[in-house]
């Protein structure tokens, strides 16, 4: 835990059935300035006394009413933005956001880049665990681990965040991948 290996694909080189990868937790997310309004069937966000501009890029998600997060595709000044994909809960106003904390895993080259890969196999009978969310300080499971690709061309959405090829009986818990051709690809 004092000196963890910086990717999946390294810690998992070597893995004996029944061993386990604690992979270290995304940073908790931050609580935004101000409110802000969510409207049924819109990408477009308005905030009162919001600061958009300062406190949010382009490509960081958002937690909504309905407890997803959504991603921030356009910041038109302190008080609107645009999210990726349409809001589908019940118009909500005044709501209390926080910002996604993440770890960014850089830019994929293309749609088929591999970012990280398992590179172990379990058995039948023991298999091996792949598990994040890990404070590595207290090697306790605190949160959850959110790897984002982020592209200088924004659009592009590159790469496999997680490749699992010809690898068999492997358990995978509190890993997401945000913003790759598949997140994890099998």
């Amino acid at each position: 835990a004092s000196n963890p290996y910086k990717t999946i694909t390294k810690a998992t080189t070597s893995r004996n059935p029944g061993d386990e990868v604690r992979v270290a937790k995304s940073p908790d997310p931050t609580n935004l300035t101000g409110t802000i309004d969510f409207t049924f069937n819109s990408t477009a966000i308005s905030g009162t006394n919001t600061l958009f501009t300062s406190e949010l890029a382009i490509g960081d998600f958002i937690k909504a009413p309905d407890g997803n997060w959504y991603e921030v595709i356009t910041l038109t000044s302190d008080t609107a933005a645009v999210l990726y994909k349409k809001y589908p809960g019940n118009t909500s106003t005044g709501y209390s956001s926080k910002k996604l904390g993440v770890t960014d895993t850089g830019a994929a080259s293309g749609d088929t880049t591999v970012i990280q890969s398992i590179s172990s196999s379990g058995n039948s009978s023991a298999y091996i665990y792949i598990s994040g969310g890990w404070d590595l300080s207290t090697e306790t499971q605190t949160g959850q681990t959110f790897f984002r690709q982020k592209h200088a061309t924004f659009d592009n959405r590159y790469g496999y965040g997680l490749l699992l090829s010809n690898k068999i009986y492997t358990n995978i818990s509190r890993l997401h991948f945000l913003r790759y051709t598949n997140g994890i690809r099998i």
